[in-house]
């Protein structure tokens, strides 16, 4: 009984110990993330394959009552009475190369941060308010 006992405190460090390692390694991301931020919190991203430039791209889900879609619409609503042009879309897609991993990384964070995502001319931030979105289109002179 009592390796028994060994072997299951182990595996409950070990484990414990695992999640201890990735709550770290998320929070070193989010710390980089932070430092490459701008003003308004957008930083560096792959612009999606395809994509136009000076046109603020708004990834969240399409005809739907969700709350994050909600916001997407807010966002795009208050971009469209400040004519800024944009563009709703679920899709995103890029091609990741051994010469772009940390790009990739980067966005991929940004990705999996919240909808809706904002993606304007090489800078992102998910979850963004609409003021966020305006403050980053007249940063960057657009």
């Amino acid at each position: 009984m009592s390796a028994l006992k060994t072997t299951l405190v182990a595996a409950v460090a070990l484990a414990g110990g695992t999640h201890l390692w990735h709550v770290h390694q998320r929070h070193l991301a989010d710390v980089q993330l932070r430092a490459q931020a701008d003003t308004s919190g957008f930083v560096p991203v792959l612009m999606s394959d395809g994509a136009p430039r000076d046109v603020v791209l708004i990834l969240a889900p399409l005809n739907c009552p969700s709350a994050a879609a909600q916001r997407a619409h807010l966002i795009e609503t208050r971009l469209n009475e400040l004519g800024i042009r944009n563009q709703r879309t679920n899709n995103y897609s890029i091609r990741p190369t051994p010469d772009n991993k940390a790009d990739v990384e980067r966005t991929a964070s940004v990705l999996n941060g919240g909808v809706p995502i904002v993606i304007f001319n090489g800078r992102g931030k998910a979850n963004p308010t609409p003021e966020d979105v305006i403050a980053e289109y007249r940063r960057s002179g657009a």
